[in-house]
């Protein structure tokens, strides 16, 4: 029950974190949320939706390929994260709370990485697009932090001809932020040296 809630606790702080501070101050981000503003952006179908149809796609995808045992710990996120999602853009005054971008970069980071964190501290999984390239691994023994940053790369560079660089600049910093985080998190209590060889 314990880690039941530490998930819910990262899925909401997630959701806030997209919803009332990074893309209601039109920061580019990664991942579902990113190539769901892509499809908002093209279409006019609010963000929301567009995760909800994603997350709901790529957790059959996972179902099918990678076994009952890894959906139901990504099954959580799959339909908590859209509706926490909808229900932050309906609470008009949590938006505007910042002004300075940059503020909101730092902050919405933090955020994101924290709530991802706690979410896989707990043994679940955040699904998205993390099941396309586990599947790809599992098959084709590609390093999942390559196919998620070329993915991430590749929603960034789609949201280019609606954001200006500003926006981009600031999308950038607060996927490092949010990388850094989350590796903070689940790095915490655990001893470890890192060797970097130039």
């Amino acid at each position: 029950m314990k880690k039941v809630i530490q998930i819910i606790i990262g899925n909401v702080l997630m959701a806030f974190a997209v919803s009332a501070l990074i893309l209601d101050h039109s920061i580019v981000v990664g991942g579902v949320s990113g190539i769901s503003t892509v499809f908002h952006f093209y279409t006019g179908i609010s963000v929301s939706l567009c995760v909800a149809i994603i997350n709901i796609a790529l957790f059959l995808i996972g179902l099918c390929f990678l076994g009952k045992t890894f959906a139901m710990k990504t099954l959580i996120s799959t339909f908590l994260f859209p509706v926490l999602v909808e229900f932050f853009n309906q609470q008009t005054y949590l938006h505007g709370l910042l002004d300075d971008q940059l503020l909101v970069c730092i902050l919405g980071g933090f955020l994101l990485g924290l709530g991802i964190g706690l979410v896989l501290k707990a043994g679940g999984s955040t699904g998205g697009f993390d099941i396309l390239a586990l599947i790809v691994e599992k098959h084709f023994k590609v390093p999942v932090t390559l196919l998620v940053n070329g993915i991430d790369a590749t929603i960034l560079i789609l949201q280019i001809s609606f954001h200006s660089v500003p926006e981009i600049v600031y999308g950038i910093m607060t996927i490092l932020i949010t990388a850094y985080m989350m590796n903070y998190l689940l790095s915490s209590g655990k001893g470890c040296v890192q060797v970097l060889v130039m």
